[in-house]
């Protein structure tokens, strides 16, 4: 995944595509040292975040802010589960998907559907997943990343 890259000449170059960066995490990562850190990172190198976890919306909102997400106060973003994803239409989806930064309850069709739509919508996505139910988004993702 690259949003920068280094001229010859030692000047920064920034990318000119966004690039979104979905990674499902369990309650068990929450205590990951430097999770926000790295959030951070990417937000100031434009990387717009998205978390999709199976959890509840509870326990998937506290990791979301935790890791720097969810920040209600730097811009207004979604938080949703997987039944809420399927009640939008498709013009209602591609409408909100940008803004959408939370997804819990999240099943593999789910997680596709994200990829998917944000890359009709003319995004890079990263997807970085752990389990088989990752296989297709991974797949689907300009870059996957499995652990």
């Amino acid at each position: 995944m690259c949003s920068h890259y280094y001229e010859s000449t030692g000047n920064v170059k920034v990318m000119n595509k966004a690039i979104d960066s979905i990674r499902p995490v369990e309650l068990t990562n929450s205590h990951q040292s430097g999770t926000r850190g790295t959030v951070e990172d990417c937000h100031r190198a434009g990387i717009n975040v998205k978390l999709i976890t199976g959890d509840n919306k509870v326990t998937a909102t506290i990791m979301a802010t935790k890791f720097g997400i969810i920040e209600p106060y730097y811009q207004p973003r979604e938080a949703i589960d997987g039944e809420e994803l399927w009640k939008f239409s498709s013009e209602m989806l591609m409408a909100k998907i940008e803004n959408i930064c939370m997804l819990a309850r999240a099943s593999p069709d789910d997680k596709l559907l994200m990829v998917q739509s944000l890359k009709q919508k003319g995004h890079v996505v990263a997807f970085i997943g752990r389990g088989i139910g990752d296989s297709q988004p991974l797949s689907e993702a300009n870059v996957g990343l499995c652990f």
